[in-house]
């Protein structure tokens, strides 16, 4: 097994071409670099590189090499902060508090990976609405919240951590009959009920508030609003006139929207705002600061991939 050392001035040398060149960016002697590259030929029985002019150039063999050990220095550079973050998670274990929503989205990806980096912890899962885990947080029964901002606690005695901010989006089966017309109206609109993923009673009064200043009853918004299965709700709609009303990261990235496209309506729907929220005493320990990091990711990841529109 070659030292790491060795492979960061063969690498060095590749990279600028020449043993002196290397020697001013590494800043280290000509000499020292010139003896790792010759203990890396005599270790494999190789020749690395051949002089081509005033430049040195690899040879397949140092090709080869270069591309390997770029691979195992990055991976044992990146050894050392990995071993710490493991060290800081431990065997712990996790209560986590979700908002159906949130979970429906984020909780496989971000639980698996946690999982996968360290099989021994273990993480514990409430699915519920934001008063429900309000009340868990308050009680000490979750190490960690995740719901709609206008909805938890807010106080000095919890840290926040800002997850995702959108607008609700109205989506139809391809061939609805207002996907004919330009700008439906409200009268038209008011024909069809509407089924949303579940919504906390918060923002369910907002959003019915809206559709009757619209002239749309607010009661039009089928009790299956509370469903927290958004490939039922799909179901649902691809069967029916329904009108669905949901988030756009939802129907960006489920199979079952492939069917489905987008109504635009004249409403402005009130935003919604997931918080991470977590005591501030005791300390968010190493794992819930983690989990909300990997949740973020996911979310910026979905982001990138499925942009608005």
């Amino acid at each position: 097994m070659p030292e790491i050392r060795h492979l960061k001035h063969f690498i060095a040398v590749a990279e600028a071409g020449g043993i002196r060149q290397a020697s001013r960016h590494i800043h280290l002697s000509p000499a020292s670099i010139l003896r790792s590259v010759r203990q890396l030929e005599e270790q494999y029985s190789v020749k690395l590189f051949e002089t081509q002019g005033k430049k040195l150039h690899l040879t397949l063999s140092g090709e080869y090499l270069l591309k390997e050990a770029r691979t195992l220095v990055k991976g044992l550079e990146g050894l050392a902060p990995r071993l710490e973050q493991l060290e800081e998670i431990g065997s712990g274990a996790l209560k986590v508090g979700l908002a159906p929503a949130v979970a429906d989205l984020l909780m496989p990806a971000v639980t698996s990976r946690l999982i996968s980096e360290n099989p021994s912890i273990r993480i514990s899962t409430t699915i519920d609405t934001a008063a429900v885990l309000n009340t868990k947080l308050k009680n000490h029964e979750l190490d960690l919240a995740i719901a709609l901002e206008n909805v938890l606690i807010a106080n000095d005695r919890y840290s926040f951590t800002h997850i995702y901010e959108g607008t609700p989006i109205w989506v139809v089966r391809k061939g609805h009959p207002l996907l004919a017309v330009e700008k439906p109206k409200m009268e038209e609109v008011g024909r069809y009920p509407i089924v949303a993923q579940h919504l906390e009673q918060y923002y369910t009064e907002r959003v019915q508030e809206t559709l009757r200043t619209a002239g749309l009853l607010g009661s039009r918004i089928m009790p299956v609003s509370h469903c927290n299965n958004f490939r039922l709700l799909c179901d649902i709609v691809q069967q029916t006139d329904a009108i669905l009303m949901g988030g756009l990261l939802n129907f960006k990235t489920r199979t079952c929207s492939q069917e489905m496209c987008r109504l635009h309506l004249p409403l402005d729907l009130p935003r919604v705002r997931f918080t991470a929220a977590y005591p501030k005493i005791p300390s968010p320990s190493p794992l819930a600061k983690r989990y909300v990091s990997y949740i973020t990711e996911e979310v910026s990841a979905i982001i990138e991939k499925y942009p608005a529109g």
